[in-house]
């Protein structure tokens, strides 16, 4: 089978998987998406049941051709999922009582948060695609990515400079982001007063093709979930929770599953997406939102359309701050797929939506999404109320955004069937919400590993213009300090 060539969702231009993980995005300024996937069989689940996580993954993802050696692709995944991990398991799964939910947990180390699982393997696989050159990551995202990202690339040939919303986070995660790069030669931190997604934006453009000498010269990509990588790393845990159950005689082999996901960007929900285009064994796809229901809303009434106030897109600020997005990137890339890899349909979408602030898709597209997805999205209160409900009944924590993946299962708006294992995402742990849970009358439990890494954050001293600098929405503005910081403050640091 074919996986070399990966194709634009708005052109006809096509890719290598190494070009693309090299590049981020087509010169387009789109999206690099698969078009032909690998499929297992029931041989193949079963006999990934008692491996290891580091054997699965490597089962998993050696069936896409990184261009990589064998050799190489098992040294890259066993760094990445080794001792800076708090869990062997590295993404354990519990049932919930007697319960037919089971969490599946995804914050085990090193910043407490599910995105190390992409961010641990992607760096190491691009340092060795890049042959050791050094590489200037540029991306924008919530305050966890950031975090994920960061913990690595200190001592690598790779150079993280991170745009992200400085109003909004958690306070844990402002530490991480923040104080928590103090000493770190790699990684520069960009603050500005917006949401994420005037900060994608400048991403974009900067990938795009006025800029293609400037990404050429310094060697520009990102680690958005823009990077295709970022979605085929985390296919390999959704093979993990479904053999989790089997061994658990939860399920019995090519038993449907229900995955519950909480979803702003709708990266995550992707790559569940295409662990079910490689036969993996998946019911329904509950996609859960927040206030910033946009995908909720699109699920129901066929129609993508961003929340708007006063004309522009409006994000809301709620108790799950990573979900707080309005326009979802990676839906595109299911899109594309869903109507057999059309660009020309999907640019009309995409057209319309810059035209008129949003699309409409045909009957016979909303049929097959709904065949797989289904949505649901929730309040601060929901959340809050699901977050203490769970701790007396089931002596349960979660934080907020996993908090929204339950909310639907107490609800059951969607009438599934209960004898349907659901599988939720857990995606940080709980304190790193905890002062802002305080204030809402929730008491969390700390983890001795978490204080000791939060107080030696405490007492670092960041400095602007080295570890972190202050920019805007405005392109014009803020591309000569990204430039910069590119050329000038890494050699301060």
């Amino acid at each position: 089978m074919n996986l070399n060539l990966l194709s634009d969702s708005r052109s006809n231009e096509t890719s290598t998987l190494s070009n693309a993980i090299q590049t981020s995005q087509p010169l387009s300024w789109w999206l690099w998406c698969i078009t032909n996937f690998p499929q297992v069989s029931l041989e193949n689940i079963q006999n990934l049941v008692w491996k290891s996580y580091q054997d699965l993954a490597y089962d998993v993802l050696s069936k896409f051709d990184f261009w990589v050696t064998l050799e190489e692709l098992t040294k890259i995944i066993n760094e990445a999922y080794w001792e800076q991990w708090h869990r062997k398991e590295i993404t354990p799964v519990k049932q919930i009582w007697d319960t037919n939910l089971h969490s599946l947990h995804l914050w085990y180390w090193p910043t407490f948060a599910f995105k190390n699982i992409a961010l641990e393997f992607l760096p190491r696989l691009l340092s060795v695609l890049a042959k050791w050159k050094t590489i200037n990551v540029l991306w924008a995202s919530s305050w966890d990515t950031i975090n994920a990202a960061h913990s690595w690339v200190k001592w690598t040939n790779i150079r993280s400079i991170f745009m992200l919303p400085s109003t909004w986070p958690s306070k844990v995660q402002k530490l991480q982001a923040v104080n928590g790069i103090v000493n770190n030669p790699n990684a520069i931190t960009l603050l500005a007063d917006v949401p994420f997604d005037p900060l994608q934006d400048i991403v974009k453009k900067i990938n795009g093709p006025e800029f293609k000498d400037f990404k050429e010269e310094y060697n520009i990509t990102s680690f958005n979930s823009i990077n295709i990588a970022r979605i085929l790393a985390q296919v390999a845990y959704y093979f993990r929770a479904y053999t989790e159950l089997l061994k658990n005689n939860n399920i019995k082999n090519w038993d449907d599953v229900i995955f519950s996901v909480p979803s702003g960007n709708f990266w995550d929900a992707l790559a569940w997406y295409y662990a079910k285009k490689m036969w993996l064994p998946i019911s329904k796809i509950l996609v859960a939102t927040n206030e910033n229901d946009m995908l909720d809303n699109f699920f129901k009434t066929w129609i993508y359309e961003p929340p708007k106030k006063d004309w522009e897109d409006f994000v809301q600020v709620t108790n799950s701050p990573s979900m707080d997005i309005a326009k979802s990137s990676n839906f595109e890339r299911m899109l594309f797929d869903i109507c057999w890899f059309n660009f020309t349909k999907i640019k009309w979408f995409y057209d319309s939506l810059g035209k008129t602030g949003k699309f409409q898709v045909d009957s016979e597209t909303l049929t097959k999404i709904q065949q797989i997805f289904i949505s649901s999205s929730s309040t601060d209160k929901e959340r809050l109320d699901i977050i203490k409900d769970f701790w007396k009944t089931y002596n349960h924590w979660m934080d907020p955004h996993t908090a929204a993946a339950v909310v639907p299962w107490t609800k059951n708006e969607h009438n599934l069937k209960w004898d349907t294992p659901v599988i939720f995402l857990e995606t940080s742990h709980v304190a790193q919400f905890a002062s802002e849970l305080k204030e809402k009358w929730v008491i969390v439990p700390w983890m001795d590993e978490f204080d000791n890494v939060l107080n030696a954050m405490k007492n670092s001293n960041p400095r602007e213009w080295i570890d972190f600098i202050k920019v805007s929405w405005n392109f014009e503005d803020t591309f000569p300090i990204i430039k910069k910081a590119i050329t000038e403050v890494f050699s301060k640091k």
